[in-house]
């Protein structure tokens, strides 16, 4: 059997998929409230929606950070010159471990438009054509180790 992070390259690769990361399995995905961090202070981004990457890897940390997720955590992800750089507090990363499973979502792109970059968003009600349980093997690439947000 291969690795989840191959078959979600090989999707990938495609171009008809976006890819949503989550800690939860959920057997359809739905508008939430998502937010963002400004000036420390957290803030809405938009309104509710399903937010998507076009790139798998996105997906993947995201999955890997929500298992676990509580108060105190700070990760981030950006997409610059065509390249992700992945970053979280070493209290988000200490909840990682080779034990935790988290869930990809594939889904149909042209079920979402697109936002900006990389980024995809619905604002309806989605059905995953899969859904791919994902582990930090999976996850290969480097993740910097941000400060925490003072208080």
């Amino acid at each position: 059997m291969k690795p989840s992070s191959i078959t979600l390259s090989e999707l990938e690769r495609q171009g008809k998929y976006v890819f949503h990361g989550s800690g939860k399995r959920l057997e359809q995905l739905e508008p939430r409230q998502a937010y963002t961090t400004v000036d420390g202070q957290s803030v809405k981004d938009g309104v509710p929606a399903i937010h998507a990457s076009e790139l798998a890897d996105y997906a993947i940390f995201m999955a890997l950070i929500d298992v676990n997720w509580q108060k105190g955590c700070r990760a981030s992800c950006s997409y610059d010159n065509e390249k992700l750089t992945f970053g979280a507090n070493s209290f988000c990363l200490s909840l990682i471990t080779p034990s935790t499973v988290g869930f990809v979502y594939v889904l149909l792109k042209s079920d979402f438009e697109h936002r900006i970059g990389i980024e995809w968003r619905s604002y309806s009600k989605v059905e995953p054509v899969a859904i791919v349980a994902v582990v930090l093997d999976d996850f290969r690439n480097p993740i910097t180790v941000v400060p925490d947000l003072l208080s």
